[in-house]
């Protein structure tokens, strides 16, 4: 998605990563870090395919820039993963989930197994 606004041009890309589940569509404790580098992969490939397509269209002046300004969806990993470490780490984005929505006000929480443990999530 763009915006083409004569005063200002916005790069917006939403996504939808792998789900750390089996290609049987089984999941385990290792899948999640089994099926990382795919994410990995998926928004490197998604940098990449942006910038060939810009730095082909436009010249140097907007090379520098971004490919994408927001990067939006389901990550479907949680904090600091590969996906989104690659995106923060290397390429300078913020999580915007992490700097608004601090840990201490998950959204979400699911009993499991009784009241045992408490599963949380922020979405």
């Amino acid at each position: 998605l763009s915006s083409n606004n004569p005063i200002v041009k916005i790069n917006i890309a939403n996504v939808h990563l792998r789900p750390p589940v089996e290609l049987d569509g089984s999941a385990w404790l290792e899948t999640a870090r089994k099926t990382e580098p795919i994410r990995i992969n998926e928004v490197m490939e998604l940098i990449q395919r942006a910038t060939s397509v810009k730095t082909r269209r436009i010249v140097a002046k907007m090379a520098a820039q971004p490919p994408f300004h927001i990067i939006a969806g389901d990550f479907n990993e949680g904090d600091n993963a590969g996906a989104l470490r690659h995106l923060t780490s290397r390429l300078g984005y913020i999580d915007a989930l992490q700097q608004h929505v601090p840990k201490r006000k998950e959204t979400h929480t699911w009993p499991f197994m009784g009241n045992l443990w408490t599963l949380r999530k922020r979405l």
